[in-house]
C-alpha cells in the first residue's frame, strides 16, 4: 500500500513502538542476499514518508545501505496496556504494527534539529555513564523516504482496521 495517505496512522503505530520496545527492526540485503536485521533504536519520522536514523553502531547495516539502498522496518506496539486492553475488547483500535519499505540516502551530518529530537528522546539517561558512551557523540544521520507499508494484520482482532484500510475500488 501507499504510505502517504495513511502517514499520520503510520507515525502513530512507529511512536507506540518506539515508546514500548524503543527499537524498530530495520532490515538490508547483504551482498550474498539474505537479509541483515537490526534493532534500531533513532528512528525518526517527519514529515510524509521521510525518517531519519543515527548511524553509529551497525557497521555491516550501513556498509549494506551503500550498496544496496533497499530498507525494510518493522514496527510493533508491544505496550502491555495496549496488549491488555485489545485481548480484553477481543478487537485492536489501532494497528498492532506496520513493515515499512523504502530506500536510504547516504550517510550525513544530523541537523541540529534532528541531534536535538534524538538527544530529547534519551534525555532520561542523561546522567548515567552509559549515556556518554552510546550517545554523547552522535552527528551522523541517514534520510530514509518511504514508498509502501503493510499493516501488521491478526485475524479477526483486526478485521475492523483491515477493512477500513483496504484500498478502495474504483466502478
Amino acid at each position: 500500500m501507499d504510505a502517504k495517505p495513511h502517514w499520520n496512522e503510520i507515525q502513530q503505530v512507529v511512536d507506540a513502538a518506539m515508546n514500548s520496545v524503543h527499537h524498530v527492526t530495520m532490515a538490508t540485503v547483504n551482498p550474498d542476499g539474505p537479509p541483515h536485521l537490526t534493532p534500531i533504536g533513532s528512528l525518526m519520522l517527519f514529515e510524509a514518508c521521510r525518517g531519519v536514523y543515527c548511524e553509529v553502531f551497525p557497521h555491516r547495516f550501513a556498509a549494506n545501505l551503500d550498496r544496496d539502498p533497499r530498507v525494510s522496518i518493522m514496527a510493533v506496539n508491544n505496550g502491555f496496556g495496549f496488549w491488555l486492553k485489545s485481548l480484553f475488547k477481543g478487537k485492536f483500535a489501532t494497528l498492532p504494527g506496520v513493515r515499512l519499505t523504502g530506500r536510504a540516502g547516504k550517510r550525513r551530518r544530523g541537523t541540529p534539529e534532528e541531534l536535538q529530537r534524538w538527544q530529547k528522546r534519551v534525555k532520561h539517561t542523561r546522567r548515567l555513564k552509559g549515556h556518554a558512551l552510546l550517545w554523547k557523540d552522535i552527528a551522523w544521520v541517514r534520510d530514509i523516504h518511504f514508498d509502501t507499508f503493510e499493516p501488521t494484520y491478526m485475524g479477526r482482532m483486526t478485521q475492523e482496521l483491515q477493512s477500513r484500510l483496504a484500498p478502495h475500488k474504483k466502478g
